[in-house]
């Protein structure tokens, strides 16, 4: 919980002690679900700070323990932060691919957060693919949901997609 805290604060040095502390204990108690968990959190702050390749190998490490332990809402979550990865190393059709069965899966779940990041990426994915009116309708999509939720971390990368690819 803290390190989501951490991670929604934009506090990525945080993120990755406390989420590192917390892996090595829950991996150690052979707790899987929850050190799944800390990877999909860990993973996603390490693509927020540019560390992609350490962010890939804790994504894969949380959808192998998602698949073992039939866990959904785990899976939405490492598809969401794939999407995420692959749009910035430029996979655009992988990004798509999994940012759609992320959004997919978190409405199916019921979610309200879940969406916001696959979401966020697709409006970048739409936007690179030269469709700036329907990915910053996108962006918008989820500026407006992540303010209704209270996730400033959604909205300021919102705003400041939507600003990079308007003032482009």
């Amino acid at each position: 919980l803290r390190a989501t805290h951490a991670l929604f604060s934009g506090d990525y040095e945080r993120v990755d002690r406390i989420a590192g502390r917390a892996l090595a204990a829950l991996r150690e108690a052979g707790d899987g679900r929850r050190a799944a968990r800390a990877s999909v959190i860990a993973g996603f702050s390490y693509v927020l700070a540019g560390r992609n390749d350490e962010a890939a190998e804790l994504i894969a490490a949380a959808r192998t323990e998602s698949a073992e332990l039939d866990d959904d809402w785990l899976s939405a979550w490492a598809d969401a932060v794939d999407g995420l990865l692959a749009r910035r190393d430029g996979r655009l059709d992988e990004a798509e691919a999994a940012s759609a069965r992320a959004l997919s899966a978190f409405s199916a779940l019921g979610d309200r957060l879940g969406p916001l990041l696959p979401t966020l990426t697709l409006g970048r994915i739409a936007c690179a693919r030269g469709d700036v009116d329907g990915g910053v309708r996108l962006l918008d999509r989820a500026i407006e949901a992540g303010e209704s939720l209270g996730d400033r971390l959604v909205v300021t990368l919102g705003h400041a997609y939507a600003a990079r690819v308007l003032l482009g």
